[in-house]
């Protein structure tokens, strides 16, 4: 997940497991004949991603609601360019 400068997510990492998800050849075996890819363990990561997109939003939710509060100063007045405490 980033932030852009727009303060907008986006979420790479869920994308490129959702690829990775989706590539998976589920009939692919090794030398032995015996299969590649456990279809238990990719049943338990699909089960586990609802999990992780709520643990996200949540996660967005607060980043944004703490650039709201830290952005703002008393009177509803925007923070000058020179405001901010550095150190």
């Amino acid at each position: 997940m980033t932030i852009n400068d727009n303060e907008t997510f986006s979420y790479e990492g869920i994308d490129d497991l959702s690829e990775f998800l989706n590539s998976i050849d589920y009939n692919e075996r090794d030398s032995n004949d015996k299969y590649v890819n456990d279809i238990s363990k990719v049943r338990g990561t699909i089960e586990a991603l609802p999990k992780l997109v709520a643990a996200l939003k949540k996660l967005e939710d607060e980043v944004k609601k703490e650039v709201e509060e830290s952005g703002s100063l008393r009177g509803g007045r925007e923070k000058g360019m020179f405001e901010d405490d550095l150190g």
